[in-house]
């Protein structure tokens, strides 16, 4: 678990088709008391695949950021 801009996000490599992985990332509510909320769950897409599994987890990491930094656009906006 990794934490961006105070969020606990997660990443993860998901096997595809011909030896190859997609993205998944995380967002987690920030640390209240102990309890995991998650917030949103992003997925790459299925044809978007990577020849590592390093640069699939490093993908979803960059999905949970772009998400984290929307999110927060938005919600100092109002």
């Amino acid at each position: 678990m990794h934490h961006y801009n105070n969020y606990p996000i997660y990443a993860a490599a998901v096997p595809a088709l011909k030896n190859r992985w997609y993205s998944r990332g995380i967002v987690f509510a920030p640390d209240k008391e102990g309890a995991t909320i998650e917030l949103k769950r992003l997925e790459g897409p299925r044809d978007f695949t990577f020849v590592t599994k390093e640069q699939a987890e490093e993908h979803g990491f960059q999905l949970c950021r772009a998400w984290i930094d929307e999110h927060a656009t938005k919600k100092t906006a109002s």
